[in-house]
C-alpha cells in the first residue's frame, strides 16, 4: 500500500500506432538476433519456445543433478520489473550488435524519454516526470514500459549477453546428449 513515486511500476498505456511500430521493431529485432545467432540456448522468448520446454527441462535439469547425486542450487526470480529497468544505453548497444539501424532504436527510446510519466494511483494525478522536463541524460526515464510490444525481444537480446559473459566465466551446467553424445551447456540467473 506504499504510494511512493519511487517504488510504482509504470505501465505504459501506449497509443496504438507507436505499439504497432514496437511489434514491427520486434519482429525485425528477433529475425536479426536469430539470424546472427545471438540469443542464448537457455532464452525461451524465441519462436517455437514454450513455456512448457522451460518447466520440463528445469525438472530434468534437478532430476539429472539429484540422480548424480551433485549439488545444484535452483532460484526462482520474478522478472515483473526487468521492462522497468532496461538502461537504453545497453539495450542499444545490444540491439546495434545484432544489426538492428539506429534510427528505429533512436525512435523508440527517444519516443519513450519524452513520454510524460504519471503515477496516479486512484485517477488523482499529482505526480508526473520526463516530457519536457528533462534536463539531464541522467534522468531521462529508462525501460520499455510494461505493454511495449518490444519489451520481449529487447530483453532477451539483452539477457543472451549476460548469459554469455555467465558462460564465459564458467557458471552453469554441463549436459551430454545420451543419442547425440553432443556436450552442451546451460546457465541461467
Amino acid at each position: 500500500m506504499s504510494f511512493d513515486l519511487a517504488k510504482q511500476r509504470t505501465l505504459g498505456l501506449l497509443d496504438s500506432e507507436f505499439n504497432h511500430s514496437n511489434k514491427m521493431f520486434q519482429k525485425v529485432a528477433m529475425e536479426a538476433a536469430l539470424d546472427n545467432n545471438a540469443i542464448a540456448h537457455e532464452q525461451y522468448s524465441r519462436p517455437s519456445r514454450t513455456c512448457i520446454d522451460h518447466a520440463v527441462n528445469r525438472r530434468l535439469t534437478i532430476d539429472h543433478h539429484q540422480s548424480k547425486r551433485i549439488c545444484l542450487a535452483l532460484a526462482m526470480s520474478d522478472l515483473k520489473g526487468c521492462y522497468d529497468r532496461i538502461i537504453h544505453n545497453a539495450a542499444a548497444l545490444a540491439l546495434l550488435r545484432i544489426g538492428v539501424s539506429k534510427a528505429k532504436i533512436h525512435s523508440m527510446f527517444d519516443t519513450i524519454q519524452w513520454m510524460v510519466h504519471t503515477d496516479s494511483g486512484f485517477g488523482d494525478a499529482k505526480e508526473t516526470y520526463g516530457g519536457d522536463d528533462i534536463m539531464d541524460w541522467e534522468f531521462t526515464p529508462q525501460g520499455v514500459l510494461q505493454g511495449n510490444a518490444s519489451g520481449p525481444t529487447i530483453w532477451s537480446v539483452l539477457s543472451s549477453i549476460i548469459f554469455e559473459i555467465l558462460h564465459d566465466k564458467g557458471f552453469g551446467v554441463e549436459f551430454c546428449s545420451t543419442l547425440s553424445k553432443q556436450l552442451f551447456l546451460l546457465v541461467g540467473f
